[in-house]
């Protein structure tokens, strides 16, 4: 007798089958995986940096799947006319969030995105494009702190720049803004004359916001000075559908500095994965753009092809939620975000907690490794990574908990 365990893994082979599995074995298999799946305990799992999709969300793609709407291409041209279906919808969802950072719709355009990795790729090949205009590759560089995404650093690898690590502020885990004028001036004694700086809204591992407005304040100042270049983006993957909700006039838009901005829906908006949104200046466009022999439009997006589908669900739960639901959604998230840490203080007197009091993000600092027991209860997880401080670098474990939406709509 093979028995039920011994069946599943004939069914389970890596080969391709001559005939295709019966209908039982696909079921099983499949059940397996769900199984699995409802094990996972999103509530409990507080490292996890993505929401589950709300019922609303989930009604969409059940919906619209059938129909595979592929938007491949840049909609967000208000020059484009005749626009149906969820290419429309998408212009709509990108104006709506141009005017919620405060933007103007004819300086912005945008388009939905696999994610922030995606994002920032796309934000660091447009920024060297504009650059070699005016300079050599090789004066041409990257610059970002040791909290950034990793995808920073694959963006720097994948266009073909030298990137280089400035420091964070120990007290305030975001850039430090002395520390970064002093690796500026360094690197331009070296001959880099052009600098790539994305700036982090909601850093993966703290939850905390670089100051984009005092760090722009610098680069105006020594650009005159050293007569460089700067071509500033803002990932806000994390806090981007946070902070409009919880500080005041936060119109990162308005900022002349700011060149492209992008935020994930699956984190903060209860996305399906992928649900980003990237944001530029439309006269960035023509750094990018590329004919198609067989569309009449150009493609102004990194992978071309995407589901229209993630944009429909975005727009509808924005326009569902409303700033209301944000604000009283979020306001819920936070007490449970304080709850969490007087258990944290209790437990553990001695762990370092951080805390940007406009999001929904805390994380554990410790020089030791948390205990199992703690760390599997709440879903947690850390590998002991080395900081750039101004004065020194240091080896911690930091421990994130993400406090977001549950199935709300």
């Amino acid at each position: 007798m093979f028995g039920i365990k011994n069946r599943y893994l004939i069914a389970s082979t890596t080969r391709l089958p001559e005939k295709g599995i019966v209908r039982w074995k696909f079921k099983f298999e499949l059940n397996a995986v769900k199984g699995e799946l409802k094990n996972w305990r999103m509530n409990k799992n507080l490292g996890a940096l993505f929401a589950l999709p709300s019922s609303v969300v989930i009604s969409i793609w059940r919906e619209l799947l059938e129909f595979n709407p592929n938007n491949m291409g840049d909609w967000s041209d208000s020059e484009l006319k005749n626009l149906s279906g969820t290419k429309k919808i998408e212009r709509k969802l990108v104006k709506m969030m141009v005017y919620l950072y405060g933007g103007e719709i004819n300086e912005w355009g945008g388009y939905m995105a696999s994610g922030a990795t995606e994002a920032n790729i796309f934000s660091a090949w447009m920024g060297r494009n504009l650059f070699e205009k005016k300079v050599k590759t090789e004066q041409i560089c990257l610059i970002f702190s040791s909290l950034a995404h990793y995808s920073i650093d694959k963006a720097a690898n994948v266009i073909g720049v030298k990137s280089f690590i400035t420091p964070i502020n120990r007290s305030s885990w975001v850039i430090d803004i002395v520390g970064l004028e002093k690796r500026i001036r360094e690197l331009y004694k070296k001959g880099y004359k052009a600098f790539l700086v994305p700036l982090t809204l909601g850093y993966t591992q703290t939850g905390t916001n670089d100051n984009y407005q005092e760090i722009t304040k610098l680069f105006k100042k020594i650009g005159k000075e050293l007569n460089i270049l700067f071509f500033v983006w803002l990932d806000a993957a994390l806090n981007g559908l946070i902070l409009p909700f919880t500080k005041k006039n936060f119109y990162p838009l308005k900022n002349s500095f700011i060149q492209t901005l992008c935020v994930d829906f699956h984190k903060a908006g209860m996305g399906v994965i992928p649900s980003g949104l990237i944001l530029y200046k439309k006269s960035l466009i023509p750094s990018i753009e590329r004919s198609m022999p067989y569309i009449s439009w150009k493609d102004t997006t990194l992978i071309g092809s995407r589901s229209g589908i993630p944009a429909v669900a975005s727009y509808l739960t924005m326009k569902m939620l409303g700033r209301k639901g944000f604000v009283e959604n979020i306001s819920k998230l936070q007490v449970e975000k304080e709850k969490f840490k007087r258990k944290v203080s209790n437990l553990f007197p001695g762990v370092e907690i951080i805390d940007d009091l406009f999001g929904i993000v805390i994380s554990l600092v410790s020089k030791k490794k948390l205990p199992d027991a703690f760390i599997s209860q709440h879903g947690l997880f850390a590998k002991k990574h080395r900081y750039v401080f101004t004065k020194k670098s240091e080896l911690f474990y930091i421990y994130k908990a993400a406090f977001l939406f549950k199935k709300s709509l």
